[in-house]
C-alpha cells in the first residue's frame, strides 16, 4: 500500500464493497471534502486503480485482499479487576451474557467473516480457556507475567502474527457484527 494514501485506500475500500454511485455520496461517507474525493478518483484512475466507470481494477483488487485482516488476537489475559464481584469466580471473557459466552460469541463472529486463523492470549484462569482450542481451533498464548504486565506485553508475545489481523479484547460485545463493515469484505 506504499504507492497510495489512507484516503486513496479508504476509497478503494468503499468501492470494493459499494457500487459507484456519484462522488458527493462517496464524500458523505467517507467524511472527506467532495474537492478531495473527486482528487482521489482522478488519482485513482490515473494509477490504474480504478477503470472508467469507477470500478475497481485488478490491480486494486490485489491491493484489498493483500491487506484484508487475515487473523485475530484477542487479548483475554487479565484478571478483569474493574468487573470485580461479577467475576470472581470465572474470567470476563468466559462470563455469559444473554446467554452465550462473551468470548465464544466474538469467535463466531469473527469465523462469520472468515476469520479462522484466532490467536487468544491467556494468563488469569487460562486452564479455563483450553476447551476452546478443540471447539473452535484457536491458538491459546500464555502470557505468565499478566498480573505485572499489560496488553502491550501480551500482544509483544504475538508479535509475529499481528500483520493483517484484528486485535480485540475478550469482553467485547457486538449486538450486530461489525467486524463485517471493518473487514470490507466484498458480499458479507
Amino acid at each position: 500500500m506504499n504507492d497510495i494514501s489512507f484516503d486513496s485506500f479508504e476509497l478503494i475500500k468503499y468501492l470494493d464493497h459499494q457500487k459507484y454511485d456519484n462522488q458527493r455520496t462517496i464524500s458523505n461517507a467517507l467524511r472527506i471534502s467532495l474537492g478531495k474525493t473527486n482528487r482521489l478518483l482522478t488519482e485513482l484512475s490515473t494509477s490504474r486503480y480504478i477503470n472508467t466507470n469507477n470500478s475497481l481494477t485488478e490491480k486494486s483488487k490485489l491491493l484489498v485482499e493483500r491487506n484484508r485482516p487475515k487473523r485475530a488476537i484477542i487479548l483475554a489475559a487479565g484478571s478483569g479487576l474493574r468487573m470485580i464481584p461479577i467475576n470472581n469466580n470465572v474470567s470476563k471473557a468466559l462470563l455469559n451474557v444473554k446467554g452465550e459466552i462473551l468470548i465464544e460469541r466474538l469467535i463466531r463472529q469473527l469465523h462469520e467473516i472468515n476469520i479462522m486463523e484466532i490467536y487468544i492470549i491467556v494468563g488469569f484462569m487460562k486452564e479455563e480457556f483450553e476447551y476452546l482450542i478443540d471447539k473452535y481451533k484457536v491458538k491459546l498464548i500464555v502470557n505468565n507475567e499478566y498480573f505485572t504486565r499489560n496488553n502491550l506485553y501480551s500482544l509483544f508475545l504475538e508479535k509475529n502474527h499481528i500483520e493483517n489481523c484484528f486485535i480485540v479484547p475478550c469482553d467485547l460485545y457486538l449486538k450486530k457484527n461489525h467486524l463485517k463493515m471493518m473487514n470490507f469484505n466484498l458480499g458479507i
